[in-house]
């Protein structure tokens, strides 16, 4: 990710911040929401986006399409 890709997110959780601040839920758009949920992330809770000591444990996962491996 380059530094003005990181910028303009950052940019547009605070605009969408202002939006919903001043004109509610009713004026988001889908990807004003979609900002919204990037943000709802706590990067320090996050297990996922933790470093592990050693190597990690991996599900085996035989399915390829994602309908069959998040039903």
């Amino acid at each position: 990710m380059d530094a003005k890709f990181c910028c303009q997110l950052e940019l547009a959780d605070a605009v969408v911040a202002t939006k919903y601040n001043e004109r509610g839920d009713a004026a988001l758009n889908a990807k004003d929401r979609t900002h919204l949920r990037r943000a709802m992330i706590n990067a320090d809770q996050c297990a996922l986006l933790q470093p592990v000591a050693g190597p990690a444990a991996h599900f085996a996962i035989d399915a390829t399409e994602a309908r069959v491996i998040l039903s």
